[in-house]
């Protein structure tokens, strides 16, 4: 009854085997924070990309460098 994946095989359900590996599954609210991150992170590694630094990965902090970036003409570093 246990799962493939199982050192002991000696479980008596497969749902108490899963449970023993404390499986943890995100529910629709944790997926779509997590996708929120995720595209941050995403256009943060573009802006890198591009020859920014932004402050932080949070989205107002990129744009924010970006449109410093477009009224100066030069790439905005964060760390300078």
């Amino acid at each position: 009854a246990c799962s493939t994946g199982c050192p002991t095989q000696d479980h008596v359900s497969w749902g108490s085997c899963v449970r023993a590996k404390r499986l943890q599954l995100e529910d629709v609210t944790a997926h779509a924070y997590n996708s929120g991150i995720r595209t941050q992170i995403n256009e943060y590694v573009k802006a890198r990309y591009d020859g920014l630094q932004p402050d932080s990965v949070f989205k107002k902090d990129v744009d924010m460098a970006r449109k410093i970036t477009d009224a100066t003409g030069t790439p905005y570093r964060g760390d300078a």
